[in-house]
């Protein structure tokens, strides 16, 4: 309903409904004198976004490295509302109605209205019978229900929640993910999880040293295994190539072509697309490629080593932030953060990456900063105090 147009990226109406969202986001911030407070809590995700505005100097296409860069500040400020005014506990359950929502549609579009739902090969012939649901893309249908998934387990198993409603969303979620054929949800979905019970069970002084010894060998021979089968489980399981469904010789690719390695080619998806950057530079196999299935990549086109290092450096940051609080502290009111910010570092290495504008997972990183290293009220039994 709100496809893409040339030379923009999304549609006028989706632009205005964005637009929207930022003004009411700053009325609120003002409204309630969280402004100030925001640009001392945002800290180095401000430095990213200033570094944005800056790449408008050198960008291959300013104008639109411009409007992107405002989208990515307004963006900030709304992820900065929602977590000021929702707990831990509330944001999760919005995800689960959010995502619930996308999940049920889905499954209608996907079972109803298959020209609308399954892929028929209009971005490859590989994706014939994929499902996309109502997010355009198997990919995203794929992140989001994992995400979905994530959530769920949380209020299973942290909330104590248990009922009908949610194991039915439960399957629902693992059916969309396996559904839509998306790789990396599916080794995602097996992966987070793992790595966050293996994490707690390590850190546990209850158990004993040699059980926890045992599991780090075991832990070990199954990396090396998967390792030594990794070639059979790309090719005949996923029935995909070592080069990631050419992943890999995309990169090599945009390594050759970039012309400004150092500070990028502007922020924005610049380099990509008709007659942008990429057009000229790249061979004729990649140029309309929307990203280059890697976050870490995406951001050195567009801002250089340096952009990159800021990336790098917040991605670290906030990873050893929910270690401390999840698996060292054992504060369990984070754990739904945890494994959001453990799944955007592993997904940004092969689905894409998700600093981009009005990009729900960047919405996703931005509340986890937030909820993480701000000053802000959580409830705690009923009183509201403050919390770092």
């Amino acid at each position: 309903m709100m496809g893409r147009e040339e030379g923009i990226g999304s549609s006028i109406v989706f632009q205005i409904f964005a637009f929207l969202i930022y003004v009411v986001s700053f009325f609120i911030a003002t409204n309630e004198r969280w402004l100030r407070q925001f640009f001392f809590d945002s800290g180095a995700l401000i430095l990213l976004v200033l570094l944005m505005f800056l790449s408008v100097l050198w960008s291959d296409l300013p104008i639109k490295t411009f409007t992107r860069s405002v989208a990515m500040a307004g963006t900030l400020l709304f992820s900065y509302v929602v977590c000021r005014a929702l707990s831990l506990k509330d944001f999760t359950y919005l995800m689960v109605m959010v995502f619930g929502l996308g999940a049920i549609f889905s499954l209608v579009f996907g079972l109803f209205f298959p020209q609308l739902g399954i892929h028929a090969g209009e971005t490859s012939i590989d994706h014939i019978g994929l499902w996309k649901g109502v997010y355009g893309f198997k990919n995203h249908l794929g992140r989001f229900m994992l995400i979905f998934f994530m959530a769920l387990l949380v209020i299973l198993f942290i909330y104590k929640e248990l009922s009908i409603k949610l194991l039915f969303f439960l399957m629902v979620s693992l059916l969309l993910i396996f559904k839509s054929g998306s790789s990396t949800a599916l080794i995602l979905l097996v992966l987070c999880p793992v790595i966050y019970f293996c994490l707690m069970v390590i850190e546990n002084r209850k158990i004993d040293s040699h059980l926890k010894f045992s599991l780090i060998l075991l832990l070990s021979f199954i990396v090396i295994l998967s390792i030594i089968i990794l070639p059979y489980i790309v090719s005949e399981v996923f029935g995909k190539d070592m080069t990631g469904s050419g992943r890999t010789d995309v990169w090599f690719a945009l390594f050759e072509a970039s012309q400004n390695p150092l500070f990028g080619h502007g922020f924005g998806g610049v380099f990509w697309g008709e007659f942008n950057s990429a057009y000229f530079l790249l061979d004729e196999d990649w140029y309309n490629l929307g990203h280059a299935h890697n976050g870490l990549v995406d951001i050195w086109l567009e801002l250089g080593y340096v952009g990159a290092s800021v990336y790098l450096l917040l991605s670290l940051k906030i990873l050893l932030r929910a270690y401390k609080l999840v698996i060292k502290s054992k504060c369990s009111q984070y754990t739904f953060i945890f494994l959001i910010v453990v799944f955007l570092f592993l997904y940004s290495f092969s689905g894409g990456g998700f600093v981009k504008q009005n990009n729900m997972l960047w919405v996703l990183f931005c509340c986890s900063w937030f909820y993480l290293f701000s000053y802000k009220l959580e409830v705690n039994n009923g009183v509201r105090l403050p919390f770092k």
